[in-house]
């Protein structure tokens, strides 16, 4: 009974990380959504995205989508390792605890290169076409059914 609650719980906290840790104090997201978004007339258009900056935007996607398919390997390796200590005869604790620790920077890691790439799309729009992006977001992502956060970084 207590292996399966151990294992409820760490499924629980290893849910899609990348909506969770992006939450602000509100619910709404810190960040921009995944994809290329810049490649959208209408948004390039209305925020007047130039085609240097669509390409400087596709070399950073390209960047960070291959950090990312490495990072989401690592998270998964290390939540393999976690979940064949779960499943051994007998628990050791300790060894649970170390490698959740483990997940959670693998998590963590995945978090933070989504943000980075954040940061970069901010210093390459400047504040005043990032803040009205983000709003233009914001305003679209409330009109969703649902009213749901983007999906995780990918596509």
């Amino acid at each position: 009974m207590k292996q399966i609650f151990v294992i409820a719980a760490v499924l629980i906290l290893l849910m899609p990380g990348s909506i969770f840790a992006e939450m602000g104090p509100e619910g709404d997201t810190l960040t921009i959504p995944p994809g290329r978004w810049w490649r959208l007339p209408t948004i390039s258009e209305s925020h007047k995205i130039t085609e240097q900056e669509q390409i400087e935007l596709d070399q950073l996607y390209i960047h960070t989508r291959r950090n990312m398919i490495d990072l989401k390997g690592d998270l998964e390796k290390e939540f393999f390792e976690l979940e064949l200590l779960l499943d051994s005869s007998e628990i050791d604790d300790t060894a649970c605890m170390n490698q959740f620790r483990k997940v959670q920077k693998a998590r963590s890691e995945i978090v933070l290169e989504r943000f980075k790439f954040v940061v970069e799309v901010r210093k390459l729009l400047g504040m005043t076409r990032f803040q009205e992006l983000k709003e233009g977001f914001r305003t679209m992502r409330h009109a969703m059914p649902g009213n749901m956060p983007p999906p995780p970084f990918g596509n």
